[in-house]
């Protein structure tokens, strides 16, 4: 139950974010259909590098500045509770949604590019969930 929670939630982080990948492009093609006849081919293409470039510095500083004070009150949680790694992961995801989307699809990325990662890592997942550990 837990583990069809957890994967219905990455599931719909990966839509969300193909949607977004998706309209960031249209985006861009559409800055740069826009900027074409003023500037040239070659000067719109690095306006809209730069602009965004300049947004995902913007969220990246936001992102740094959000997490600046959250690692110590986790660390405190982890300590005070005694919650399932599924638990927390969930917990992590409600809290900052786009740090986890972005976890989920490296993390995806990784384990499609290397079965035997991924196999490690269902086999240690159910393990855990099953009680028994590799001693």
């Amino acid at each position: 139950m837990i583990l069809q929670r957890v994967l219905m939630t990455v599931a719909a982080a990966a839509a969300i974010a193909a949607a977004v990948a998706i309209a960031l492009i249209a985006l861009a093609f559409a800055i740069f259909a826009f900027l074409r006849p003023y500037v040239g081919p070659a000067n719109a293409s690095a306006i809209v590098a730069a602009a965004f470039a300049v947004i995902v510095g913007l969220i990246g500083f936001l992102a740094a500045q959000r997490a600046g004070g959250g690692f110590g009150q986790a660390a405190q949680a982890s300590d005070g509770d005694a919650m399932s790694l599924a638990e927390r992961l969930m917990d992590l995801a409600r809290e900052r949604p786009v740090i986890a989307v972005g976890v989920a699809l490296a993390l995806g990325v990784v384990l499609m590019r290397s079965p035997r990662s991924l196999a490690a890592v269902a086999r240690a997942f159910f393990e855990t969930l099953s009680g028994r550990s590799e001693a």
